[in-house]
Parts: C-alpha cells; structure tokens; sequence
C-alpha cells in the first residue's frame, strides 16, 4: 500500500500556476512529461535540468517516439524552455503562464453544417455528391501535409546540431536523407545522446590518427548505429605521458627519459665520477645535441 508523506520530500508549486493548469488544456503524455519537468526541477529547487530522453522514457512510461513527441508539444507552446550549448541540452519550467500558446484544435466540421451538407448530398445528383467528398479529402491531405511538415522543419533543426558536432562534413543530403528516414527515427537516440557520443569518440585513437582518416562518413554513423560503437582511447603512462603511438614519439620520450636521468645523477654530484658513462648516454641521443 502507498502511504506517500510530505516528511519525505515535495514540489513546491505557486496556486496561481496551478489555476492555471485548470484553465489550460494539456493533452495526456504531454502533461506527464511536464510533471517529470516540474518534479527535476522545482521538485529540487532549481529552474533548470538536463533531463536526458531515457529518464523521461523511464519515468511516464511512455515510448520514445511519443515522449519526445510530447516533449516538442510542451516547447512549441512555450510551456516548456528548452536551452541548447552544443554538448548539454537543458529543460526549464516557464511559469509565466501569460506567455503560453494556445493548443492547436484539431479542424473538424461543426455537427450543424455536416448536417446541412448530408442533406444537400441526397437532394443533389451523384456527381454533386463526389465533388463534396473530393474536397473533404483535399482538406485531410492539406492537413496532413501541415503535420508532417512541421515534424520535418523540427527534425531538420535537431539535424544541424548533429552535422556542426560531426566531425567530418561530407555528403550532407544523404546524410539528412537518413536522419529525416522514420524507420531510422525510431531506433535512433536523442540528439542529446547522440552529441554525447560523438563527443567521446571524437577523442578516440581511431578518430584522432593520421587527421581524421579513419573517422566514418556521417551517413555511415548514422545508417549503422555507430553511435555505439566502444573505441580505444588513448591510454596514459603512469607519469602521466600519453602512450606513444609512433616510432618517432617512442623515439622523444625515450630521450626526454634519458635526459631526466642524467639531470638527477648531477644532481646527486656523480655526474663527474661517471663522465664515461655521461658520455655514453650522450652519445645515444639523436641529432647530436648534448645535455648541459
């Protein structure tokens, strides 16, 4: 049995946001997200919070693809503020309740005048009847068209933070082909995610040798979820030196070692008992330059 207590913790919220709440109609999912909104924020007494996708997916209950299409809802009608630097996206609670948009009504004929057409049909003749109908369909595509296109313009945005953390910047219309493609919008992560990632790998040996060589095309990232890919990053050596990876970078910390060497045996005062084996150590550096 639930037996919740205030004693255990609680959200603040003012009255007058919550008259508001009365008076403005939130769909179902979208009021679940801005709960989880008010409750990382308010809940813990700061306006704003990085909430990654999967905790509010974890959280409602709901699948991705209606989280976030509940989440774009709450922006768009500037319930809720969504702040972007590139690497951490940031959501806030916007308590001017004056400042919100109306929700957007679905357009549906009123019962009055779908009577009145119903009636106008059955006096008219058969070819009558098929021209009201094909404008009712056109209305439905319009419609449709309308959704779909502001879903795109949405996604198109998310795009352009992906493509200026990408490293490598080639094919870019195939790569937007993918990323608009909805079978590879349900599978794919947020874009939040998605920078996180690539912010990792940018760091990786793989992607950091021979200047970028072996970093993929974009579309390729993208078309095999390579988002998940667990590359090697560059290991340290206990004096905290990256590891060498050449020949030649071999070649200078073995010199730099050396010279470390020789700098502690003078300082110890035996550099001029053990002259013959300065000497020696000398000789083994490169380009002919002795240590003082």
């Amino acid at each position: 049995m639930a037996s919740p207590q205030k004693e255990d913790g609680y959200t603040a919220i003012a009255n007058e946001i919550m008259e508001a709440f009365g008076r403005y109609r939130i769909p179902g999912e979208q009021r679940q997200v801005l709960d989880v909104i008010l409750r990382k924020t308010y809940g813990f007494n700061k306006k704003w919070d990085a909430i990654a996708g999967s905790q509010l997916v974890k959280a409602t209950g709901i699948n991705k693809q209606n989280m976030h299409r509940a989440l774009n809802a709450l922006v768009e009608k500037n319930i809720v503020i969504k702040k972007d630097d590139g690497n951490i996206v940031k959501y806030c609670f916007n308590k001017n309740y004056k400042t919100w948009k109306p929700s957007s009504k679905k357009m549906t004929l009123p019962r009055a005048s779908s009577k009145k057409m119903t009636s106008v049909i059955k006096k008219d003749d058969r070819s009558s009847s098929k021209k009201t109908d094909t404008k009712v369909d056109i209305t439905k595509v319009d419609i449709t068209k309308e959704k779909n296109s502001s879903s795109n313009d949405f996604d198109v945005g998310h795009f352009d933070l992906f493509w200026e953390a990408y490293p490598r910047k080639v094919g870019k219309q195939e790569c937007l082909k993918i990323w608009l493609n909805p079978k590879k919008k349900e599978i794919r992560p947020s874009i939040e995610e998605l920078v996180r990632a690539l912010k990792i790998q940018k760091q990786s040996e793989d992607w950091t040798k021979e200047n970028g060589r072996y970093i993929p095309h974009p579309s390729t990232w993208l078309n095999q979820g390579r988002w998940d890919d667990e590359l090697r990053m560059p290991q340290e050596t206990p004096g905290g030196d990256l590891k060498p990876k050449t020949y030649a970078q071999a070649q200078d910390a073995e010199r730099r070692t050396m010279v470390k060497m020789l700098k502690e045996i003078q300082n110890d005062g035996k550099s001029e008992s053990d002259s013959g084996g300065t000497s020696k150590t000398t000789h083994l550096l490169s380009h002919g330059k002795e240590i003082d």
